[in-house]
């Protein structure tokens, strides 16, 4: 979990990267975020295309069908979204729900890497647009993708979610 102040700015030291890529992006772009609508739904889906073309993941082995499924049902499933342009060109987006009135639980980040600090603008304009009133944001587990818990280490995470998993015992 992550304070959502700590997108919203990249303060102190620790977070001098992502702030950097964060001011990168800005000074070579025009940024756009603009919320998941009907409108922009192909422009995500487009994204989704091009990360998974551009992932090192099999298209088995990545998140790629539960992406699309939760872009296409995303009104069905109660999920917020967000696409962003860089000088208008589709350049990635986030989707996800609240947890609670304190949390907001970010369920996918897909970008077009060739834009620098894109992800960076993601997290910090959707913290500042559409999460101003959570305390937390959460990042999803990495689902043990070892690039994916670096990501979300660099980030330096606040809190650790307690994960736990129930089966049914038979007999």
């Amino acid at each position: 979990l992550f304070f959502t102040e700590k997108f919203k700015t990249y303060p102190g030291k620790k977070m001098h990267k992502k702030r950097n890529l964060l001011n990168q992006f800005l000074k070579m772009y025009e940024p756009l975020l603009v919320p998941m609508t009907d409108e922009v739904i192909d422009d995500a889906k487009a994204i989704l295309e091009l990360w998974q073309h551009t992932s090192p993941q099999e298209i088995a082995a990545s998140d790629y069908h539960q992406c699309l499924e939760a872009l296409e049902m995303r009104e069905e499933l109660g999920l917020t979204g967000a696409m962003a342009y860089a000088d208008g060109k589709p350049a990635g987006f986030l989707l996800g729900e609240p947890l609670n009135d304190e949390t907001f639980t970010i369920h996918f980040a897909k970008a077009d890497i060739s834009f620098k600090g894109v992800y960076q603008f993601l997290f910090s304009r959707f913290a500042n647009d559409f999460c101003p009133n959570y305390e937390y944001m959460n990042l999803e587990q990495d689902m043990g993708g070892e690039g994916l818990r670096k990501t979300k280490v660099s980030y330096r995470p606040d809190l650790m979610a307690h994960k736990y998993r129930i089966s049914l015992k038979q007999g």
